[in-house]
């Protein structure tokens, strides 16, 4: 791959590509991955979230819940220093997103995660966002 195609993103750092950018920012996978991040996808007035492998580190985001954020992309695994269904509830509702999308969960025999407690938690902790699950490649269009 061309180097002039390659770029490295940090957090804090935005790189912008014609309409879209693309801002690294904070995740917490753990002592045995330092380097993970979260990005947010912004293209126009949409921006996404997609919280990258995290724990749930509620004052680490405190700068993200103003940010107007649309959707949340959060992982439920509950393992491997990833947010369950509960945590991940409490995310989108603190994130104020519109709607979250739950991934990361299905994947590990053992810590499989469970879209129906993200379902249930987002009605009790989320009520006012609306939960989507997604099959693989199936579309989704948002419109605000």
């Amino acid at each position: 791959m061309p180097e002039d195609r390659c770029f490295l993103l940090e957090e804090g750092k935005t790189l912008q590509f014609g309409d879209f950018s693309l801002t690294g920012v904070y995740a917490d996978h753990g002592d045995f991955a330092p380097e993970a991040l979260g990005v947010v996808l912004t293209v126009g007035d949409i921006s996404i979230w997609h919280v990258g492998d995290s724990a749930y580190r509620f004052e680490m985001w405190q700068d993200m819940y103003g940010l107007g954020i649309d959707i949340v992309i959060p992982p439920i695994n509950g393992a491997f220093g990833n947010l369950d269904g509960v945590e991940a509830a409490k995310l989108a509702q603190q994130a104020r997103a519109a709607i979250a999308i739950p991934c990361h969960f299905w994947m590990f025999a053992e810590h499989n995660g469970d879209p129906a407690l993200f379902l249930d938690a987002c009605k009790e902790y989320a009520p006012e966002v609306r939960p989507l699950l997604l099959t693989q490649g199936e579309l989704f269009v948002y419109a605000p």
